[in-house]
């Protein structure tokens, strides 16, 4: 009858574990969950939340859960019963006897696990302590602790997300009357303070694959900004004030749409002292230039005297426009590469990243551009008849530029830091500071802090919010992930505004994906 309930067992383990590799239900690494690939002490274990369903990976690479541990143990002390002719308590005694002597007894074993079961493994465990959940910083060096085997994205990632820093519904019938309107303009306007009205436009499709450390996708992607600067939003909503200086820099629209190949590789993670490890990993991106806008006025001003009489002041600006398969742009070309660096330091439950995005150039041939040769200056008509205008003198408006068909530009740096503390098994919380340190191209200069929370309440499960702060707006993040085995399926939500209201918001973001992960 033993060796029946044995053989049963046997067969049990078989029909659960090998099908549900091969359908995917192995298909989240165990680190996801938040642990290493080793298994903490026992005595660790009773800090953070049990999971009977989770599995563990033994050092020399196989899959194991913990109740497929204590089964196999149970089935060892059942065999190693059926060995002898003597009772079964009596033969267990006399056999672990022989095995404490025989050398094969001192080899390392998993805790808890009797004689038989403990054969399947080569090393001791090391204390690695919980893993933390990977966030969406995109921060290259990711890949090296995501522990993702195979992953194909099967329809393409579609994102799309257009914004500004200053209107929303709620401003539609502002009242900037009285004292009170006053104080509500004056909160108003500081919004555009050393950036300028921006409004920004993202939208893009990602479709790839990622095995192991190393990812490829093609990702074609449209950007877009338009800035009014400072001088104008002032004018319109409260005027010009006599003795003054108001910025006309970055005014502007600039446009680019492009196809890309991204390249990320992670490097094997480095141990370090005090259980510690460090990650690194890169990303290499050529971009394919399909079409660009950009006009803008780089260094420029409107001034104003005791009088109250104005004038201008543009120094700097430029023009260039072209698109690809154009009639009229037969010889466009367009490229770029860029490098994104990443490493993330991991210490028992606590994580801290560093990422530099945009490094590289991009060229452009083929184009129509203009560029100012000489400065413009002139005066501005703030008043008539008919009330306050706002005009330029056009027998005095007269500008001399000079033109070119190549063009080399960079994207803005982008700086990013960000950490983690692995709070339970089940639940993570993060925050980070991410600044670009110029404007334009779909980017802002002005820093945005975040902070987060991610939850997994089971397998099936991922739940992230963000919350974040760039000048006076906030901006609020929803990510649902569900996991149905090898088939995943993300949707993620974002809008912002100066408050949590549909009125107050003036950003929108939505990204949709699927796809197959192992």
């Amino acid at each position: 009858m033993k060796k029946l309930l044995s053989v049963l067992v046997f067969f049990s383990l078989l029909l659960f574990i090998l099908p549900g590799a091969a359908l995917g239900l192995e298909s989240v690494p165990p680190e996801m969950y938040g642990y290493e690939t080793e298994e903490a002490p026992a005595e660790k274990d009773t800090e953070l939340p049990g999971d009977p369903g989770e599995f563990a990976e033994s050092p020399g690479g196989e899959l194991v859960d913990d109740q497929g541990e204590e089964q196999a143990e149970e089935e060892g002390e059942e065999v190693a019963g059926e060995q002898v002719d003597e009772p079964a308590e009596e033969g267990r005694e006399e056999l672990a006897e022989e095995q404490m002597e025989e050398p094969a007894a001192e080899e390392p074993r998993m805790a808890g696990e009797s004689g038989p079961a403990a054969e399947y493994f080569d090393l001791a465990p090391e204390k690695t302590g919980p893993a933390l959940f990977p966030s969406l910083t995109g921060n290259p060096a990711e890949a090296a602790f995501a522990g993702t085997k195979f992953e194909l994205l099967l329809l393409p990632e579609l994102t799309i997300g257009a914004g500004n820093n200053l209107l929303n519904l709620e401003y539609i019938n502002a009242d900037f009357t009285g004292a009170a309107g006053e104080a509500e303009k004056r909160r108003f306007l500081r919004q555009i303070k050393g950036t300028g009205f921006q409004c920004h436009f993202n939208s893009g499709a990602r479709i790839g694959m990622t095995i192991g450390r190393f990812s490829i996708h093609l990702h074609p992607w449209m950007s877009g900004s338009l800035n009014l600067g400072e001088a104008l939003p002032v004018l319109f909503f409260d005027g010009l004030k006599a003795d003054s200086e108001y910025s006309l820099s970055r005014l502007g629209v600039t446009g680019l749409a492009a196809a890309a190949i991204d390249l990320n590789y992670a490097l094997p993670t480095f141990e370090l002292a005090n259980d510690a490890s460090l990650g690194i990993g890169v990303t290499l991106r050529h971009l394919r230039g399909l079409g660009v806008a950009y006009a803008v006025i780089e260094e420029g001003k409107i001034m104003t005297n005791k009088y109250s009489e104005s004038s201008y002041d543009i120094s700097k600006a430029t023009s260039f426009y072209g698109a690809a398969y154009d009639e009229e742009f037969p010889d466009f070309r367009g490229q770029g590469f860029f490098v994104d660096l990443g490493a993330i330091y991991r210490q028992d439950r606590w994580q801290a990243g560093l990422a530099l995005r945009n490094i590289g150039s991009m060229n452009w041939r083929g184009i129509e551009g203009k560029r100012l040769a000489e400065p413009l200056q002139g005066e501005i008509i703030t008043g008539g008849p008919e009330g306050p205008e706002f005009a330029v003198d056009e027998e005095a408006f007269e500008v001399k530029s000079e033109d070119f068909n190549s063009y080399t530009h960079s994207l803005p740096l982008v700086l990013e830091v960000h950490g983690s503390y692995q709070v339970l098994r089940s639940l993570a919380v993060s925050g980070g500071l991410e600044k670009a340190m110029a404007t334009g191209w779909g980017y802002s200069s002005s820093p945005r802090l975040w902070a987060g929370m991610d939850w997994r309440p089971f397998r099936l499960l991922r739940l992230n919010g963000t919350i974040a702060r760039q000048q006076l707006a906030w901006q609020y993040d929803a990510l649902l992930q569900l996991r149905l085995w090898a088939l995943w399926f993300n949707l993620q939500f974002s809008w912002g505004g100066t408050g949590f209201s549909p009125e107050k918001a003036n950003s929108l973001l939505i990204s949709l994906s699927t796809f197959l992960h192992f």
